[in-house]
């Protein structure tokens, strides 16, 4: 009862405030609305750079860990490859370079390498040899982790991020329901509002709530 009364007398306090400074239940309705609309822009800025960076780091981190893989076989196969092209150069084939290139099975864990005779003047593959397939190593497998653990991270913004645009799509439905608590906050201060609240859904043209227990 002393908390109805409290409640009462507030919103009371309000109402006689809003006269004195000629501002109006929408004003107020407006301030709150477009407080909670900056809030959930702000916070989409905000996921919206983390998943830039986020986007960046993947790809710059699969990028280093193949650069290094093709590393590691080009310092493993160096002789060999050099070896090759020299056999190519005194068959004839001038225009040939022997090229090491590595590719990675993310799904499958694993590391592969091959060589092939490329056109430098026509751009293509004359032949390609797998060299070497390996399962990720220890340090491989870290960075494998890492990777996965950001791609998990970009996945949860991705959500957030449909959770936010979905509110902001609702901002009208706020709206209009801070509209009816104000109005009905302000009725239930006296018996008549409180009887016309009761009385509302009785009103020809105002539209019924739909009754929970009935069956679709």
């Amino acid at each position: 009862m002393a908390e109805e009364q409290e409640e009462q007398g507030t919103a009371g306090e309000l109402i006689q405030t809003m006269a004195e400074l000629k501002v109006t239940k929408d004003d107020l309705i407006a301030i709150q609305v477009s407080n909670i609309e900056r809030q959930l822009m702000e916070r989409q800025l905000a996921i919206d750079a983390q998943m830039k960076q986020l986007k960046l780091d993947i790809k710059n981190g699969r990028k280093a860990f193949k650069k290094a893989v093709e590393d590691r076989g080009k310092e493993k196969y160096d002789e060999d490859i050099k070896t090759l092209a020299k056999v190519l150069a005194k068959l004839g084939f001038n225009s040939l370079e022997t090229v090491l290139k590595a590719s990675v099975d993310w799904d499958g864990k694993k590391t592969h390498m091959t060589v092939g005779a490329e056109d430098s003047k026509n751009h293509y593959n004359n032949s390609t040899t797998v060299l070497h397939t390996s399962k990720f190593t220890a340090a491989e497998k870290q960075v494998d982790e890492d990777l996965e653990a950001k791609e998990k991270e970009y996945e949860e913004l991705q959500e957030a991020a449909i959770d936010i645009r979905k509110k902001l799509a609702q901002i009208g439905t706020l709206e209009r329901q801070s509209k009816a608590a104000f109005a009905r906050s302000v009725l239930e201060q006296s018996a008549k509002g409180r009887e016309l609240i009761e009385r509302v859904g009785k009103i020809p043209g105002l539209p019924e709530l739909p009754d929970p227990t009935a069956k679709k």
